[in-house]
């Protein structure tokens, strides 16, 4: 009779692919922690991506540069008599550096020490997580998550904003990774800009308001905020509520021919209220709500 130390094992027998496909980090996504795809084909869909971003539980970052691994070496204990001792794995880090304008690095910065959990986008277009039960698929765990502050520019190194993170369970990658190559491309999906709407009094129970991507970091040689429109928004990207506090649908939208992002609303019966633009999954672009004043 013998003790049996090992149980059945599956053997590293000849698969179609060579070599993995996973390379070097392209952009990532970070989620918020109870975040999860249902199945591995809504983790494959763009349209579910989308709807996770639109919704406010899913924030690209874009653009990674370069990255060094910050991965916490084993624990081994060398005894006295010679012998090594496995005490434990260390964490899996890294070090991301990407490009940003300062305003963009101000909103970065928001992120820092938040509970976040990751995907990664690598430069062949995989978007890898973790599945804790081979049918749902979440990002991995974090225990440690900073953006530290953006490096000053020098000849050979530029200005640099950081993403530092340490995985939490290695064997979420080890043990229970997965990853898709979509058929779109992970790095064209971008999160939801803030922008600024500024209405007009109501008049006939219509009004206008002008929406502009506004930069309080880069100013003109004036001294000015920089401003682009935000020209292309429809109907859905409005939410209108009236002087009873009732959601109102617009009877139309236009926008204007000679000063692009400035849109007519029509409404039935409106003479005073709020106007806020809110994402879709074909416009990431969000406002506060802004008060529509009565015409005097």
């Amino acid at each position: 009779m013998a003790i049996v130390c090992l149980n059945t094992l599956s053997g590293i027998g000849e698969v179609c692919e060579q070599a993995t496909p996973i390379t070097i980090t392209s952009g990532f996504f970070l989620t918020r922690p109870d975040f999860e795809f249902s199945t591995f084909a809504s983790f494959a869909t763009e349209a579910d991506w989308l709807t996770g971003i639109v919704d406010n539980k899913i924030f690209p970052v874009q653009g990674v540069k370069d990255e060094e691994p910050m991965d916490f070496e084993d624990s081994v204990t060398d005894t006295p008599s010679g012998d090594k001792v496995f005490n434990f794995e260390g964490r899996r880090g890294k070090r991301f550096k990407i490009l940003l304008p300062l305003e963009m690095h101000k909103v970065l910065r928001t992120y820092d020490r938040k509970n976040f959990k990751i995907f990664y986008l690598d430069r062949n277009n995989n978007i890898r997580g973790t599945t804790p039960d081979g049918t749902k698929v979440t990002g991995f765990s974090l225990n440690y998550f900073r953006i530290p502050k953006q490096q000053s520019p020098y000849p050979d190194n530029p200005a640099y904003s950081y993403i530092e993170v340490q995985e939490l369970d290695i064997n979420e990658w080890d043990r229970n990774g997965v990853y898709v190559n979509p058929t779109w491309l992970g790095s064209t999906v971008k999160g939801v800009l803030t922008v600024e709407a500024t209405p007009s009094t109501v008049a006939t129970n219509d009004f206008t308001v002008a929406v502009s991507y506004v930069d309080n970091s880069g100013l003109t040689s004036a001294g000015a905020n920089t401003t682009a429109a935000i020209s292309g928004l429809v109907a859905a990207n409005f939410e209108v509520i009236d002087q009873t506090g009732a959601v109102v649908t617009p009877e139309g939208v236009t926008e204007s021919t000679t000063t692009p992002g400035t849109y007519t609303i029509e409404t039935a019966a409106m003479t005073s209220g709020s106007v806020q633009v809110i994402p879709s999954s074909t416009a990431l672009f969000k406002s506060e709500v802004e008060t529509v004043s009565a015409a005097t």
